[in-house]
Order: C-alpha cells, then structure tokens, then sequence
C-alpha cells in the first residue's frame, strides 16, 4: 500500500501545477506520516500541519501550528517596538517554514525509500496553490487544548498592547486592482493577516519562497 502511494506522488509532482493535484499531494503524505511509527512521526510534524490545514476549514489543535502563531505574535511585538520594519514581510513569511515543509516532504518520501522529487523551481510553484487551497482557513490556538497551554501561556505573557495578542492568523488574497488600476481584475497577493484579541489587524505581503 506504501508503495502504491509513493509511485502515485512523483506523477503529482511532474504534473499540472493546480488545486487538485497538490491537494492530492498533501493527502498522500498524510497517509504516509499515518503509516509510520508513532515514534518517528515528529519529524514530520510541520508537514502533517500543512496537510491537515490544506484539509480543514480551520484548525487550531496543532503544535506546529501553534508555534507558527507564537511566531508570528513574537515578529509584531518585536517590529512594534522598532522604527525599522523593512525587514516585517520577509521576517512573517519566514515564520510559515515554507521551505522546511518541503524539506520534510522530501524527507518523508526518501523515509518510504521514495526518491526525493521536489526542487526549488517546483516547490515555487507549489507553494502559491498551496496557498490558495489553505486561504482564509484560520489558524487559532483552541485554549482548552492542554497540549498547547504553554504556548498560549508565552503568548499571553508578551501582550502586544495592553492585554491584547495575536490569537488568529490567515493567509488572504487581496486584490492588486485597487492598488494598481494597469493590472488585470483577477490578479491577486497573497497576504498573511493577523488578528489580535483587541481587533487590530496587520497584513503583510507573502514572499515568494
């Protein structure tokens, strides 16, 4: 059955760059971090956060993705305390470990004795579909969720303002019209938004990996 799996994702990957082939992509390397040991499953664990984020319409009981949002709560209390912020949408695209993502799914495929299939060049056309299959799908931290108590705990012991701290994250796509009237109606950035617990919001462009 393994093999099955691993003979399917390399014709994935040579193909079309669309939805439902990286949608296919990601739920068989969710079936292959299922049929590993438990114990050897944690290497994998940002990658199984992605596929399950590609899955569902939100998620907030992850330990990757928590991480990722206490990440990203720590980038914006540190750029609000700076006058320099040039380096703010490099700093919260680097905080999605977009690339470390494709490390791990290449790693899961050598682990099943697959051949590592996916290159730079490739993996930049994956990651804006994989965008646009995990868009406006929130990324929250679940607070009855014992597991994640202690990064919830950290978060909330550097409030941003007042008591107020991240507690959700979205990628989003806006529409460059508005901005640029040259460009064509559909063209669109994908953006990275961040809400607090006081409604402030702080969208940042997502950079190309």
């Amino acid at each position: 059955m393994n093999n099955d799996i691993i003979n399917k994702i390399p014709g994935l990957i040579a193909g079309p760059v669309n939805e439902a082939n990286i949608q296919h992509l990601f739920t068989l390397a969710r079936k292959l971090i299922g049929r590993a040991p438990k114990g050897d499953r944690k290497q994998f664990s940002l990658l199984k956060f992605y596929c399950d984020w590609t899955m569902h319409r939100d998620i907030g009981h992850s330990v990757a993705g928590a991480s990722i949002l206490a990440d990203a709560h720590n980038i914006i209390a540190d750029h609000l305390q700076k006058k320099d912020n040039t380096t703010l949408m490099a700093d919260l695209t680097a905080a999605l470990s977009l690339n470390m993502v494709r490390d791990q799914l290449n790693n899961l495929l050598a682990y099943f004795g697959g051949a590592p299939a996916i290159d730079e060049a490739k993996w930049a056309a994956i990651v804006p579909v994989m965008a646009e299959i995990i868009a406006h799908c929130p990324l929250t931290i679940d607070p009855g969720n014992r597991r994640l108590a202690p990064t919830l705990k950290a978060i909330r012991s550097r409030p941003l303002r007042g008591q107020s701290v991240v507690e959700q994250l979205m990628v989003i796509k806006v529409p460059n019209k508005p901005l640029d009237p040259k460009v064509a109606e559909n063209e669109i950035t994908y953006c990275i938004s961040l809400k607090s617990t006081d409604t402030a919001t702080f969208v940042s462009p997502l950079l190309r990996t």
